[in-house]
């Protein structure tokens, strides 16, 4: 149960420490020469041995502390029955309790933060648990009566959801407890009933309604920002695709035009890409480029990233990678799953000039690097931009920058560490071969094969 203990006001507990207080202490003692000092008692509130915490002067100076602040001398002070083994959406009566006390959001129809004074809860141990939020939860009865319980305290490490009678009855309910449980009426009539279980007034409610009633459950399940977020903050239209094409449940828009400011910052940009003709199949060509160093290493000590587009669908792989050297070995890796995959053959590579894929000059001309050989060795057209022109490879720069957007878009709302960018990038990844694009109209991908959903 949950306690708003009223500490004893009575003459003895006033007078102890004052001069006549200790001289009765005294007087005590001589009645009784033979009395011991308590061994083997420890204080819940200092954590010393030899008193209880009734006795603890430490305890009743923080008391007067207290009630100089006007909080009077009240403590919460939190008790915990482990004997009752039930889920944690379940709700219990307290005749014990001042304050209705839950461990889960669910129900809460309004919320705000605790102020200073109401952050922390004294449990019976004398430990502090932290108080999350202060709101209304929203119980529906078996009787179809609605409860809105008014100042309930969410305090993740409580075990059981506790209301206190005492509030009930402050807010003009009457409750009678007999044998069989306890009947909770309003204006004389009957709203609701509490079930004994193991000793203890287990509320009767209807279960469906704990959960919809919680506001913040389904809306923010079915919220078209969250889901936004989810999907590394791909466009509106996108997602709408998406709830078209039944992918998505129906969503909530309500919040669709709100400003989004991890996309506004991960995503700025004064270029605009310009509309280029098609391949007519997969693997006819494939579109790299290598992105980085980047300034944080993964966990795994890797710093660029490349990847492989197809142009016809659309479909990428991404390789984290230590060097620029190694883009040789991962093409292979590349080559050898999609070949295999689809049965058919790469015919033609565009990248830029970089030294990794076209290779160096020197005294004699050009020197081609191991990966232009291996294109020669394979059949492969190999394609190169320009130089001074990334537009020509314009599919695999924007891939790059969308991965980038979504990685930091992603990482600028939570408190991840730096390092596992490499793992927004597989995640990025992950999404982008999964949802819509401009670029291909009303189809989605399956390892690069396009999908009609007409």
């Amino acid at each position: 149960m949950v306690n708003l203990v009223q500490s004893k006001q009575n003459k003895e507990y006033r007078n102890k420490g004052t001069a006549a207080g200790k001289e009765k202490e005294k007087e005590k003692d001589n009645n009784n020469p033979n009395a011991l000092k308590p061994v083997g008692l420890k204080c819940f509130f200092c954590k010393k041995t030899g008193h209880m915490k009734k006795e603890c002067r430490r305890y009743k100076k923080w008391l007067d502390k207290q009630k100089t602040k006007g909080k009077s001398d009240q403590v919460l002070v939190c008790f915990e029955s482990n004997l009752v083994d039930f889920t944690d959406d379940s709700w219990w009566l307290d005749s014990g309790a001042s304050i209705h006390v839950t461990n889960s959001l669910q129900g809460f129809i309004k919320r705000r933060l605790p102020s200073k004074d109401e952050v922390k809860v004294f449990v019976g141990n004398g430990e502090k648990v932290q108080v999350d939020y202060i709101g209304v939860v929203r119980i529906e009865l078996d009787s179809g009566f609605v409860f809105d319980l008014e100042d309930m305290v969410y305090v993740p490490s409580m075990r059981k959801n506790l209301i206190s009678v005492t509030r009930l009855v402050k807010s003009k309910f009457t409750l009678n407890f007999d044998d069989f449980g306890c009947s909770i009426f309003r204006n004389k009539s009957l709203v609701g009933k509490a079930s004994i279980v193991d000793g203890m007034f287990r509320l009767n409610y209807k279960e469906t309604m704990q959960i919809n009633s919680v506001q913040s459950k389904p809306c923010k399940e079915l919220s078209f920002k969250l889901w936004h977020k989810r999907l590394g903050h791909i466009s509106k239209e996108r997602i709408s695709t998406l709830c078209n094409e039944l992918v998505l449940p129906p969503l909530n828009h309500d919040n669709a035009d709100d400003i989004c400011i991890e996309c506004t910052k991960g995503k700025l940009t004064n270029l605009r890409k310009k509309g280029v003709v098609g391949s007519q199949s997969v693997l006819e060509l494939i579109h790299t480029d290598i992105c980085g160093p980047f300034p944080t290493p993964t966990h795994e000590g890797f710093n660029y990233f490349i990847t492989f587009t197809d142009d016809y669908s659309r479909f990428g792989h991404v390789y984290l990678i230590k060097e620029k050297s190694s883009a040789l070995d991962m093409f292979k890796i590349y080559k050898a799953e999609v070949e295999n995959q689809l049965d058919l053959k790469i015919k033609v590579v565009r990248s830029d000039r970089g030294g990794e894929f076209y290779g160096r000059f020197d005294e004699t001309g050009r020197n081609p690097g191991p990966f232009a050989r291996f294109l020669q060795q394979e059949g492969i057209i190999a394609q190169y931009t320009n130089p001074g022109t990334p537009q020509q490879n314009g599919i695999a720069e924007r891939r790059n920058r969308t991965l980038k957007d979504m990685i930091r878009s992603m990482m600028c709302c939570t408190n991840l560490p730096i390092f596992l960018w490499g793992e927004a990038l597989k995640i990025a990844n992950y999404i982008l071969n999964r949802v819509p694009t401009k670029s291909i109209n009303n189809t989605l991908m399956k390892f690069g094969i396009r999908e009609n959903q007409a």
